[in-house]
């Protein structure tokens, strides 16, 4: 199962890029929310009867409630950067790893190869070995079988 790891670390790094979108559309409806209340707060300031100096002071605090919250996910906007970064760090880790495991693997191939080839030349080599005492046995068989048949002949006189 090749590719697993780094397949396992990118879905991991995407999670958390998911994550961090979310976060900055957070944000963003942050900014969206201050300015409809900014736009809410200069139209009601044309109505009649509002009481400018609380109405201003309500959106003083909304504004400032809005910072805050605009403060919090700017922190965790960066917080989750780095959990992405952490996360393609992952990504490139579990990539060297199976690189590595590939060369490796290649390497112990080679090897298994060379000391198949190596078995294989001794194994042949023994043979001929076998083969050549065998062909020297027949051999002297032979001579000796005619050192034989030609004693025979003298012994019959």
């Amino acid at each position: 199962k090749r590719g697993g790891a780094p397949l396992q670390a990118r879905k991991a790094q995407k999670q958390e890029e998911v994550k961090l979108e979310g976060i900055k559309e957070e944000r963003r409806q942050v900014d969206v929310r201050k300015a409809k209340a900014t736009e809410d707060f200069q139209n009601n300031m044309m109505k009649p009867g509002i009481n400018i100096a609380e109405e201003a002071d309500r959106h003083d605090w909304y504004q400032k409630a809005q910072d805050q919250e605009a403060a919090r996910l700017n922190e965790e906007i960066e917080k989750q950067k780095q959990a992405v970064r952490r996360a393609e760090q992952r990504v490139e880790d579990a990539k060297m790893e199976v690189q590595k495991a590939e060369v490796d693997l290649q390497a112990l191939t080679k090897h298994k190869d060379k000391w198949k080839k190596q078995v294989k030349r001794e194994e042949d080599e023994k043979e001929q070995a076998v083969l050549e005492e065998l062909g020297e046995v027949m051999w002297l068989q032979q001579l000796r079988d005619e050192q034989m048949r030609q004693a025979k002949p003298q012994q019959e006189p």
